[in-house]
This record gives structure tokens, sequence and C-alpha cells, in this order.
């Protein structure tokens, strides 16, 4: 008869190794740890200011089949008006004050500041004097409209134009220590 099989172990003296993963854990936990985190700050000392100086201007057309158009009377081709005409030519006066050529007047105005010779001059003249005839044509109806001094309409708008300028344009303002004398200046940066 055959003996029954007999199920022996040997037992190790081997202690039983945590795996692989465990093992570099610690190691580097300690060793982040031990590290400093660089500090960011995010706060500023100042509150972050934006300056921004923007005029929006809001036009309607009315199409001429619209339902009000029965009841209104007939109106003029838009290019007649002067707003649709300095809005005609507003690519070129800003060409003109780009190029330091022209420059806001302390009545309102533009003025040539360096007239360029030949028919560019002959056109910056041309320019210049419809745009101001424009401008005069709008001052004279506020102040109609307003009951108000053609001057005091007149200052208004310069300052107004001024404050428009952007930086480097040039621009009439009043001459220190010298009452109602002007000189140009290029308007400085913000």
């Amino acid at each position: 008869m055959e003996k029954p099989f007999r199920k022996t172990t040997l037992k190790t003296t081997r202690k039983k190794q945590p795996p692989m993963k465990k093992r570099l854990l610690a190691p580097c936990l300690l060793t982040l740890a031990s590290c400093a985190s660089p500090t960011i700050q995010v706060a500023t000392p100042d509150p972050i200011q934006v300056d921004i100086n923007m005029r929006v201007d809001v036009y309607q057309h009315e199409t001429k089949n619209s339902a009000n158009a029965k009841n209104k009377p007939q109106q003029k081709d838009s290019s007649s008006t002067p707003e649709s005409r300095r809005r005609n030519r507003m690519g070129d006066i800003q060409e003109l004050k780009n190029s330091r050529l022209v420059g806001e007047g302390a009545d309102g105005l533009l003025a040539i500041v360096e007239a360029p010779p030949g028919d560019f001059g002959i056109f910056v003249r041309k320019t210049v004097n419809e745009e101001n005839a424009d401008r005069m044509e709008v001052m004279k109806q506020i102040s109609e409209k307003t009951k108000r001094s053609l001057d005091a309409i007149q200052n208004e708008q310069a300052a107004e134009w001024r404050n428009r300028s952007f930086t480097g344009e040039w621009i009439q303002l009043p001459a220190e220590g010298q009452p109602g004398k002007f000189e140009w200046k290029q308007k400085p940066g913000a």
C-alpha cells in the first residue's frame, strides 16, 4: 500500500515585504513635506484700475418703406446734413491729425498747424474749411436751441474735442500767465 501524501510546507524566516509602491510612498511624502512651497502673491498693494475713455454714438436709420414714412414729411438726402458730411470725412480728418498737420483749436474748430505744399496742401485746406463750416453750423444750431451764446458753445465744443484727441495730437491751450492768448501743444499721454 502506498503511503498517503503528506503535505508539508517549509516555513521561511523571511519577513513579508510590502509592495514596491508602499515602500516608495513614505520617502516621497517625507521629501515633499520637507520642501518649502513657493509663495505666490495674488493680491496687489493697490486695486487694479482700468481707465477707459469711450464715446458711443448710436444712429437710427429708417427705411423709406416703413409704415411711419407716410405720415412724415420728405427729408433731405442724408449727405446734405452737417453730421453726415462730417461722418463721411471723419477718416480724412483723423489722418490729418495723425500726420500732425492739423489740430483742435481753442474755438472748437480745426486749424492747420503745418500746411503742406502742392495739391495735398490744397486738399488739406479744403477739407479743414469744409469741416469747420459744418462744425460752425452745428454749433449755431446748438446755440439757437439752448438759447446760449455762440462763444459759450464754442468753448464747450473746444474742450470736448481736446478731450477726444489722442495722445500726440495738436491741441490749442490757454497760454500760462497770458489771459486771452493760446499756444499749440501736443496732447500728453495718459
